[in-house]
């Protein structure tokens, strides 16, 4: 099954509340199985998934509540986000835990809110910019009186409790030996049953994994469960060819 926003919140419930610890606006960690007891991101994960490998998790229940009306309005709150970025929390602020690309903190601007919506892979500092947005957004709404009774409800009385129900979502995996010349070995047949394991609707993200990108753990774990012992172990981490470009634009996800 491909990977679904909610049923991995469900997992790990999420407190309303602004993670002082960046990591942790991950849905689940990047490890070689983000779903062991006590799995925690690898070391150095920041410095190594500098490309666009990350969702923001929950944006359709975010604009389905009407708590910003459309992309373009919850950009508005980006020079906010940015500052906050910045100093919270006091000492070891977010973009000096999770520092990235350069000037990767410094700017966003409203296309980074519209790909978000469109469910497109971001830079992680760019999806927690928007996260952070979605957050001052709220805020701003319960100060004016302009939520619904279900968004206040779904916020729990903060703006921070837009991060019990959005997240980042990371799609960094990618396997050892499952690289263009392995997938051209294979039969239609076999390419078929790995497209349908993995619940995919085409075969654009398995051959673009093929190729290098980086698909979620799901997707992942699917195609190393139909190659088995073909193939090598199913990794967060980049390896030489494997693993090193962006996340598939082409894998079907459910983010909401």
């Amino acid at each position: 099954m491909p990977f679904s926003h909610r049923a991995a919140i469900a997992l790990r419930q999420r407190p309303g509340l602004r993670p002082q610890d960046v990591s942790q606006l991950l849905t689940i960690p990047l490890a070689a199985d983000p779903y062991a007891l006590n799995a925690i991101s690898y070391p150095g994960w920041h410095v190594e998934r500098q490309a666009c490998h990350f969702y923001v998790g929950g944006m359709l229940d975010f604009f389905a509540l009407q708590i910003a009306t459309d992309p373009l309005a919850l950009s508005h709150f980006f020079t906010d986000a940015l500052k906050i970025s910045a100093a919270w929390p006091s000492g070891n602020h977010w973009a000096s835990q999770a520092p990235g690309k350069k000037d990767s903190w410094r700017q966003i601007a409203y296309t980074q809110a519209l790909a978000a919506r469109r469910g497109e892979p971001l830079l992680f500092a760019k999806a927690a910019l928007v996260l952070l947005a979605c957050e001052l957004a709220a805020e701003d709404a319960m100060s004016k009186g302009t939520l619904s009774t279900a968004a206040q409800q779904a916020l729990g009385g903060s703006g921070a409790g837009v991060y019990s129900f959005m997240s980042i979502v990371p799609a960094v995996w990618n396997i050892d030996g499952f690289n263009q010349i392995f997938y051209n070995s294979l039969s239609d047949a076999e390419i078929d049953a790995i497209v349908n394991a993995a619940g995919q609707s085409n075969r654009h993200p398995i051959t673009e994994m093929a190729n290098g990108a980086t698909v979620t753990f799901e997707t992942a774990h699917a195609v190393k469960g139909v190659l088995l012992n073909r193939v090598g172990a199913v990794r967060a981490k980049p390896g030489a060819y494997q693993g090193r470009r962006s996340a598939s634009e082409n894998e079907r996800l459910d983010l909401n």
